[in-house]
């Protein structure tokens, strides 16, 4: 059900359903590339390699990424990106199914994710939602804890002179 102050912003709920979407996607292909490895291999190390596979080229592309984001425009990386992210649920799948997928396989596709998260979230975590005129800076740091706050805020900029 649809809380009443969210109701006639319909561009913001897409907006808030897509990222909810995405977030989810992203979650279940990293836990999917995990189970896949445990299931090859059984071993709890790969599992562990798995996540900091995914781990490093986040924090090592954070810099570049945030770079690159404020350059040019987010929501082209951000669709590239999950581009990417879609490419390698596919290609996981594909591996799977013709029973090409080793342990090597998924730990790239898992350094492929990692890259992709990094532009992604810096991307998603700097772009408004549809209707929101906040400073970029405003939006790394955003006070509003829930939808209904970041509506509540766009209507008190709205009554700005």
């Amino acid at each position: 059900m649809i809380p009443a102050a969210l109701a006639p912003h319909r561009s913001f709920l897409r907006f808030l359903s897509a990222r909810v979407a995405s977030t989810t996607a992203q979650q279940m292909l990293m836990v999917a590339l995990g189970w896949q490895m445990y299931e090859l291999t059984s071993s709890a190390w790969d599992l562990g390699l798995v996540g900091f596979a995914q781990f490093v080229p986040a924090l090592a592309l954070a810099l570049v990424a945030g770079q690159v984001i404020d350059r040019y425009q987010r929501h082209r990386i951000v669709a590239v990106c999950l581009i990417l992210q879609t490419l390698v649920a596919l290609a996981i799948g594909a591996a799977t199914l013709t029973g090409v997928a080793s342990r090597e396989w998924i730990l790239g596709l898992s350094v492929l994710l990692g890259a992709a998260k990094a532009f992604a979230e810096g991307g998603l975590l700097t772009d408004p939602p549809p209707g929101d005129d906040r400073d970029p800076v405003e939006l790394r740091h955003p006070s509003p804890a829930t939808a209904t706050e970041t509506l509540d805020h766009r209507k008190d900029t709205d009554k700005r002179p």
